[in-house]
């Protein structure tokens, strides 16, 4: 399969193709590999600057492997914004417990997607850079899904008012000032600061559901991290 090569992706193929093979590793769990070492040289990089054999390097692999995985540069890029766009949704919101109240399901969904988003920090902010690189229908389909996820937000907030639970104005404005909210913490956490990010998450959820949308119940913070010595 033919691709425009990045600078660097002639010596990287040799090197690629010759050095030693990882150990095999289930097909999902090595497409998850794979998308965490692009995500990382594109965030370092730029989409456009580097190549599939440069991926294939990084990643231990030959590059028809990669093909293997990814039909293309292209798809790669939308498995990385799938990644942050639609993956968490299928692994949470349908775990949400229907008999819980609006309060403590929301808090939840965003304390778990704030530990998500912090696990693939990389993918979130190439997903944000890099989404106009996007073929239009490929970028249409992605925005649609986000579309969707700010409108789950937005159905939370509207029956926690409509059950007293919150108090906003106008809870579709009120969801995407939340997602914002939530997005904006890869801008300025880091692992290594005052609080871990289940703390972090525990906090933002609690001040959303709590400060925010004017929830009275809020369940405890975890205890902070102790500083070092």
């Amino acid at each position: 399969m033919a691709e425009e090569l990045a600078p660097g992706d002639a010596v990287a193929g040799a090197v690629a193709e010759a050095g030693p093979r990882r150990v095999r590793l289930p097909s999902a769990e090595r497409r998850r590999e794979l998308i965490a070492i692009a995500s990382d040289l594109f965030r370092r990089r730029g989409f456009h600057e580097v190549g599939m054999r440069e991926i294939a390097l990084a990643a231990d692999i030959r590059a028809a492997s990669l093909y293997h995985h990814f039909e293309s540069k292209m798809d790669l890029l939308r498995a990385i914004v799938d990644t942050v766009s639609t993956d968490f949704i299928n692994a949470h919101a349908a775990a949400l417990d229907p008999g819980k109240s609006c309060t403590v399901q929301l808090r939840e969904l965003l304390r778990l997607q704030i530990l998500y988003l912090a696990a693939n920090s990389d993918a979130l902010f190439v997903a944000d850079r890099e989404i106009p690189s996007l073929p239009p229908a490929m970028r249409d389909e992605i925005q649609g899904r986000r579309r969707q996820y700010q409108h789950l937000i937005g159905e939370f907030i509207a029956r926690g008012v409509e059950g007293g639970e919150f108090r906003v104005r106008d809870p579709r404005l009120a969801g995407i000032a939340v997602l914002d909210m939530v997005n904006g913490l890869n801008r300025w956490f880091h692992p290594e600061g005052e609080s871990s990010i289940d703390e972090v998450a525990d906090q933002y959820a609690n001040m959303i559901v709590g400060e925010f949308l004017g929830a009275d119940y809020v369940p405890r913070s975890r205890k902070r991290r102790p500083r070092p010595e």
